[in-house]
């Protein structure tokens, strides 16, 4: 099962440690961004697959629809399904832009 996540974001406020007028920023910014929405997507789901057993995506209703022959093959078994299976993330985030720009609280010397 693969879960794909695009996103738009804007920073609301940066500091003047980074230069917002670079690429370089923005593809930092948009790469700690998707690691934060991943673990916590990932967590979130260990815990409704392992923890509680529930499909709180309704990846059933997923496969029932898209494939119900294969749907009607597994689903005697799918809480045991559900609770194994794998999950693959796929996180696209795009930082559209800065809001506020302060000075960074670090001194300069």
């Amino acid at each position: 099962m693969s879960i794909d996540i695009d996103t738009k974001c804007r920073i609301v406020e940066i500091s003047k440690l980074y230069s917002t007028n670079s690429k370089d920023t923005f593809l930092r910014i948009e790469g700690l961004v998707s690691d934060l929405i991943k673990e916590e997507v990932t967590n979130t789901m260990k815990l409704a697959q392992k923890e509680y057993g529930v499909d709180i995506f309704n990846f059933s209703n997923i496969i029932l629809n898209k494939y119900p022959d294969y749907w009607r093959e597994i689903e005697s078994e799918w809480e045991k399904i559900y609770q194994s299976m794998n999950i693959n993330y796929r996180i696209n985030v795009t930082v559209s832009g800065f809001g506020l720009i302060s000075d960074s609280i670090v001194g300069e010397d």
